[in-house]
């Protein structure tokens, strides 16, 4: 029996295939010039199709078909990995982020680019896990997460536009970020840097850092406007929210080097 109009086709594709049969629709048609043929040269109106899929029988392909009436596959489906990144980077690097997140970003994209030919819509946790998994090794856990932070921005993008219906980049399971011990200063250690204060250069900014517990950055950034010697209090601070222009009372121990 014939298919009913505006359903679509199922065609068998020459060479040995897995999947030989292939099931399109017309979304339209468009004037494009003959290449060959009798109308070689002429302007001629070419049907304009989208492919559906490929099946290994031709039933599988009509199955599809009548499928696709009830939920469309979206006509951008078969888009690969490559093709997303390429249209998704041209947008967000021409966006107002920092050129450090583009390098992370595209520092990112040379671990999963060996999946670039690979359809999008195709790719599973387990692809985007077996990356991972090989680059544990090699990579700290920063570098892991910045992986999948890209992974999860590509799918949003396909999210958006119809091209996947599921994110698997929330499946994707990190290693467990080991933690460092931290070195801190004893008792003994700060006594030694008073005693030798004078004699040895930048002990006094290491007591400073110590006694106020401000970063190196936030302390590079203060200004003599910050400080208060006759409250004996410092304003100031970076990063949070929380630790923005606070106060940091000076203790008495480091008050001649604040003052220096």
């Amino acid at each position: 029996m014939r298919n009913p109009n505006g359903f679509g086709t199922v065609y068998k594709m020459p060479g040995r295939r897995r999947k030989p049969w292939c099931a399109r629709i017309t979304t339209g048609w468009k004037k494009t010039i003959a290449q060959r043929g009798k109308h070689k040269g002429q302007e001629v109106i070419r049907q304009v199709y989208q492919t559906i899929g490929y099946f290994e029988t031709k039933q599988e392909g009509i199955d599809a078909l009548a499928m696709h009436r009830i939920d469309p596959v979206p006509p951008r489906v078969n888009i690969t990995l490559g093709e997303l990144y390429d249209e998704w980077s041209a947008t967000k690097y021409n966006s107002d982020i920092s050129r450090d997140t583009i390098n992370n970003y595209k520092a990112a994209w040379l671990h999963i680019k060996k999946l670039e030919k690979a359809k999008f819509k195709d790719l599973r946790t387990a692809h985007w896990q077996k990356v991972i998994d090989e680059k544990k090794e090699e990579l700290g856990h920063s570098s892991l997460k910045k992986i999948k932070t890209l992974v999860a921005m590509l799918y949003q993008y396909a999210l958006k536009n119809d091209i996947v219906k599921k994110n698997y980049a929330e499946f994707i399971e990190l290693p467990r970020a080991m933690k460092k011990e931290k070195q801190i200063f004893t008792d003994l250690d700060i006594q030694k840097m008073f005693k030798n204060v004078a004699s040895s250069p930048w002990v006094d900014t290491i007591l400073i850092l110590i006694y106020t517990g401000m970063r190196i950055s936030e302390m590079l950034q203060l200004t003599k406007f910050n400080v208060d010697l006759e409250r004996e209090i410092i304003t100031g601070g970076i990063k949070t929210e929380a630790g923005k222009n606070r106060i940091i009372p000076i203790n008495r121990k480091i008050l001649p080097f604040i003052k220096k």
